[in-house]
């Protein structure tokens, strides 16, 4: 048979770039995503975003505030500017309105784009271990004053189907954030829901189908209601899920698979136009919550520097592990990435304004002797600007799409919680309030000698003051996009460390073709028992580190001693086993599970998507019918379908941006070739590998419930071996269009699809005259009784 490659070609690309510009220029004003990139109107868009907090409040106090919706106000979270827990600058929304557009205007000067809007989710709990259970919204009572007590309402909304007035309250409070976000010119990304509690308030989702597609409907709802809004970026559907469920294990990946499909088709029938992502916790919880398994328009992966104390806080062992964890984000995630959560903890300062008009005690600054430095922090100021600057690179260089950093000011909202586990140890009370960018503020003049620890920043009201890290946010640039991944780094196969004795090697294989998996993750938990002769067996610190398999599938498990003499040499115990899109190894020791040998093959059940993927060489029989996909783009080369005059193979091809035919392509007489441009994922029930049953896929449907329009290209040839030539190519005054047998209808259109030549009807040869036409691409279209096929040409 002959080749129809280059026909092909030109019909695939030319057909799928139209459409694809279509349905780019119908969205004006909403970020869409094209392979690894987010565009806004069809210009490059790098979400620089600011997570960002905000209350609900009311004030006045109701037994039952249902039925006092319009009462309950929004404000920023009561612990930023210069107040404390509990205490709110305003009283009134307008009051809380020109709070949030001093903070959105700050945040815009620091460089940011997009705020992720954290808080505006419903609470969902059960009155007892088998009570009622209720999603809510939290509502706090505005004393004007700041209490160690502050009293919290939970407001019922989830009767009927979430279209209570409660409801329509809470989705109308969030639009007008939105509204205030786009005034500002921000973007936003909403985090729907954070699963956190104790287990009898919690409504889990880790346990309890009911309580899945009682979200599901509250995300439709939340859909219908934002639906159009131009700030809207994506929604986030959970907040780091292996911290709600307590366990590594808690769902499969199949479960998981059905729970992000069931979220995110109700999401886009209610709302098509914006984006889904999942704030996780990245190889945290690779056994469950993987990337490879969910569906979503992209991942939102929470990292952050571990300077960890048994190595007395070195920092540049915390920003290799960091590098190399972004780095394998970027070589084996499967679908685009931006980072959720990053930051880093510091204060130079020895006081807070607090600390000031309270004599100067530094309680909340004091320094913690036994780190150092003040409690829990990662370093100084000057090192939270360094650790930006390299994150900033790193993300940008290993291709992510998108940064966000967590937070916006040094806030009080911790301590209150801390205090209640440590009542003695003052140290631990400020322990995640000092990651921001800006500095805490003062409502009152602190000025020196009437206050000895006064800085000079402080002799007026100021609701915040910048960290040395916001000069970097401001002049940071992500440039272009990168072509292709780096080499890693050199912490790359031993995330935090790059020495050690090898305590183990490893080569880690695709169980069904034998080749070995690059960039799969064994996870060793250590133990670190005290050197402390007078302590029990079991004090220590445990440990986890992250080793990487290379191109041959091989990784070598170091160990380690740690720096700080207070703990011995380490202890092996649990090896974990993970690759996207793989089943979940698990090997302990104490749980009567042995680690594997040395300088073994451990092979890994593995089925996934590439985010880019080629089909090389490849041929479907003629009772084959297979489909290939990729997420972003997928080329074709050198493929056949085979037929044999009557019947052949079927085949799908699939990808979200582009399938481009590339070489030779022969779709034989008989055969079938189809090929689609839209979302593309792992089917639950059929492609994720590995798992226990338990899942839900009988009880959905993939796409019918998702209200898209899909791009679709679907080629089906009666007779592949039409030719058609066309030459001179290019041309300047005249083009023959020659078929290689039989007589044809002959069009022409130009680049905008309009129609410039008609033959009805002719001999094999035609002559077209083109010297009157416009310089361009044109393609031409001849059909006949085998077939029909189009070539592209170009006029000079």
């Amino acid at each position: 048979m002959t080749t129809a490659s280059s026909t092909l070609r030109g019909l695939g690309v030319f057909l799928l770039m139209t459409l694809h510009v279509a349905t780019a220029s119908s969205q004006s004003g909403f970020v869409t995503l094209e392979g690894r990139d987010f565009k806004l109107d069809g210009q490059d868009f790098y979400p620089l975003v600011m997570n960002y907090g905000i209350d609900f409040m009311s004030n006045t106090v109701h037994p039952n505030e249902a039925q006092h919706p319009s009462e309950i106000l929004i404000s920023p979270a009561s612990h930023t500017d210069e107040s404390i827990l509990g205490y709110f600058e305003y009283a009134d929304q307008a009051g809380f309105d020109q709070q949030f557009v001093e903070h959105f205007q700050k945040i815009n000067d620091m460089g940011f784009n997009t705020i992720r809007l954290l808080n505006a989710l419903p609470f969902m709990r059960r009155e007892s271990l088998n009570g009622p259970r209720h999603y809510s919204m939290r509502v706090r009572h505005n004393y004007l004053q700041w209490s160690p007590d502050p009293v919290e309402y939970l407001v019922d909304l989830d009767a009927p189907y979430f279209q209570s007035s409660a409801s329509s309250r809470l989705f109308s409070l969030i639009r007008h954030v939105l509204d205030l976000a786009d005034d500002a010119g921000l973007k936003v990304i909403l985090l729907c829901a954070d699963d956190v509690g104790e287990p009898t308030q919690q409504l889990t989702l880790a346990t309890d189908q009911n309580a899945v597609d009682w979200y599901a409907d509250y995300l439709h709802e939340l859909g219908e209601a934002l639906q159009g809004h131009p700030a809207l970026l994506a929604y986030d559907l959970w907040n780091e899920p292996i911290w709600t469920n307590l366990d590594l294990l808690a769902l499969t990946k199949e479960q998981v698979c059905d729970h992000t499909t069931q979220w995110y088709d109700r999401l886009k029938n209610a709302d098509p136009e914006h984006l889904v992502t999942l704030g996780g916790a990245m190889h945290h919880e690779l056994g469950s919550w993987d990337p490879a398994v969910m569906k979503l328009d992209f991942y939102s992966p929470h990292a952050y520097p571990v300077p960890n104390v048994l190595f007395n806080y070195d920092l540049n062992n915390a920003f290799e592990a960091f590098k190399a964890e972004i780095y394998w984000l970027g070589a084996d995630c499967p679908m685009p990435y931006l980072i959720g959560e990053t930051g880093f903890v510091a204060e130079n300062d020895g006081v807070d304004p607090l600390d000031a008009l309270d004599g100067c005690n530094g309680e909340h600054l004091d320094p913690a002797p036994a780190y150092d430095m003040r409690p829990w922090m990662d370093g100084t100021e000057e090192q939270q600007a360094a650790f930006a600057l390299m994150s900033l690179n790193a993300v940008r260089d290993y291709r992510g799409s998108g940064y966000s950093w967590w937070d916006f000011q040094n806030n009080r909202s911790n301590w209150l919680l801390v205090q209640n586990e440590h009542p003695d140890d003052p140290m631990k009370w400020f322990q995640g309030n000092l990651f921001a960018l800006l500095k805490f503020g003062n409502d009152v003049p602190i000025t020196a000698p009437a206050v000895p620890c006064a800085l000079p920043e402080w002799s007026e009201p100021n609701p915040w003051r910048d960290k040395i890290a916001v000069s970097t946010f401001a002049n940071y640039d992500p440039g272009e996009a990168p072509n292709a991944l780096p080499a890693p780094p050199a912490s790359y196969g031993s995330w935090y460390c790059t020495g050690g004795v090898v305590y183990r090697q490893y080569t880690i294989e695709d169980e069904a073709t034998s080749e070995p998996i690059q960039h799969a993750l064994a996870t060793v938990e250590w133990f670190y028992r005290t050197a402390d002769p007078w302590d029990l067996a079991t004090d220590g610190h445990y440990l986890w580190d992250r080793n990487t398999t290379d191109a041959s599938g091989q990784v070598n498990i170091r160990k380690r001693d740690a720096t700080n003499s207070a703990y011995d040499a380490p202890e092996a115990k649990r090896l974990l086993v993970d690759a996207t899109g793989a089943e979940h190894l698990d090997y302990d020791p104490d749980n009567g599970v042995p680690w594997p040998g040395n300088n073994v093959e451990i092979p890994l059940d593995r089925n996934r998507l590439y985010i880019d993927d080629v089909l090389s060489g490849h041929t479907i029989p003629l009772s084959g019918e297979e489909v290939h996909a990729a997420w972003s783009s997928l080329t074709l080369s050198d493929v056949v379908v085979e037929g044999d005059g009557s019947t052949g193979g079927t085949a799908d091809f699939k990808a979200r941006d582009l399938v481009h035919v590339q070489g030779e392509f022969h779709a034989q007489h008989g055969a079938e070739a189809h090929l689609f441009t839209e979302p593309t994922f792992l089917d639950c029930a059929e492609q994720v590998v590995g798992m226990a049953a338990g899942g839900q896929a009988e009880q959905r449907s993939w796409l019918a419930s998702t209200d898209v329009v899909p791009k679709k290209l679907v080629l089906s040839f009666a007779k592949p071996d039409v030719g058609v030539r066309v030459f001179p190519n290019p041309c300047t005054t005249s083009v023959q269009v020659v078929l290689s047998e039989g007589v044809g209808h002959c069009t022409v259109s130009n680049a905008t699809g309009a129609i410039v030549y008609m033959s009805a009807a002719a001999g094999p040869m035609h002559l077209v005259d083109v010297s009157l036409w416009a310089a361009g691409e044109y393609s031409v279209r001849v059909s006949s009784d085998y077939g029909a096929q189009v070539v592209m040409f170009t006029k000079h």
